[in-house]
C-alpha cells in the first residue's frame, strides 16, 4: 500500500499560513547625559544632549517635547537615528516620539536635573610647616 498520498496531503492542508505583516512599531528612546547638573543651587541647567532612537522598522518619526524654548522635530522613514540639542532649563524635559502619520506615541524618555553640589565645603587648612 502507498500511504504517501494522504500524508502529504495533511501536511499541506494543516501547514501554518505565512505570517501577515506586523503594523506595530516598536520604538526605543535614549537622552544622552539622562541628567543635568546645574552650577548653582536653584539655577538653570544648561546642557548639550543627544536624542537617540531605534524602531523596529523605518517609519516617519517626529519628536516633541514640553519644553517651550525647544521645536518638534520630524524625520524621514529611517529606523536610526540621533539628534543633537542644546538645551537650558531648571525643570525636567520629557521627550516624546510620535509616528507622523497616526500621531500616535511610540517612546519616551526625560532629561532629569539634578542636585547642585554645595560650594561651602569645610576645608582643612595645613601650615606649611611640620616635625615628620
Amino acid at each position: 500500500m502507498n500511504y504517501a498520498w494522504p500524508i502529504i496531503s495533511l501536511i499541506t492542508t494543516f501547514a501554518p499560513a505565512p505570517a501577515a505583516e506586523n503594523s506595530l512599531v516598536l520604538a526605543r528612546l535614549n537622552v544622552e547625559p539622562a541628567q543635568c547638573q546645574p552650577k548653582t543651587m536653584g539655577g538653570t541647567c544648561h546642557q548639550d544632549i543627544k536624542l537617540i532612537w531605534n524602531l523596529n522598522k523605518a517609519t516617519e518619526v517626529c519628536i516633541e517635547n514640553d519644553h517651550p524654548e525647544l521645536d518638534k522635530h520630524c524625520f524621514v522613514a529611517q529606523p536610526n537615528g540621533s539628534i543633537a540639542l542644546s538645551v537650558t532649563t531648571d525643570k525636567p524635559i520629557t521627550f516624546m516620539l510620535f509616528e507622523q502619520s497616526s500621531q500616535r506615541a511610540l517612546a519616551g524618555a526625560q532629561l532629569a536635573i539634578g542636585e547642585a553640589q554645595s560650594s561651602n565645603k569645610r576645608r582643612r587648612h595645613r601650615s606649611g610647616w611640620g616635625i615628620f
